[in-house]
């Protein structure tokens, strides 16, 4: 009994595993950080998991989104590790094997965030790109788009 229970959960487990992949192709750019996958059914907003980029309104901003958009758009791609916060889709954006978070931040266009990650060879891209003065560290003092996002909704009360 024990082993039929087994077998007919098997592909039930087989099938949330899977649900933690998606794959589709690049419609829009929202932001650096924010995409729109399309596969071939329906849209999916996803945001990166373990880098932000500069929020619209802030310095950076409009270059990490085309910088995103100029290596993705239209393009498939797999998102990996998706996981579901605060009702918003977060995952690992690979193309050619090829990770968005880890582009951007060798870029100089986001910033790894701690927050979410642990991966230390992304602090290391992100210190790399910050010695080098690259993309927002040739800024005096970027601002997280966490602490800008906090500034602007105080400034609007």
């Amino acid at each position: 009994m024990a082993l039929l229970a087994a077998l007919l959960l098997f592909p039930l487990q087989a099938f949330a595993q899977q649900e933690s992949v998606l794959f589709g192709k690049i419609n829009r750019v929202e932001a650096g950080d924010v995409l729109i996958l399309h596969n071939g059914v329906r849209e999916t907003e996803i945001r990166l998991s373990e880098a932000a980029c500069p929020k619209p309104g802030q310095d950076f901003s409009k270059a990490a989104r085309r910088f995103t958009t100029a290596l993705l758009y239209g393009r498939e791609v797999r998102v990996e590790n998706v996981v579901k916060r605060k009702g918003k889709l977060y995952g690992r954006v690979v193309l050619d094997e090829k990770y968005l978070d880890r582009e951007l931040l060798q870029a100089g266009l986001a910033w790894w965030d701690v927050r979410y990650s642990k991966d230390e060879e992304l602090a290391a891209l992100q210190d790399a790109a910050q010695e080098a003065g690259k993309g927002l560290w040739a800024l005096k003092k970027p601002e997280p788009p966490w602490e800008y996002g906090v500034k602007k909704r105080k400034r609007k009360r």
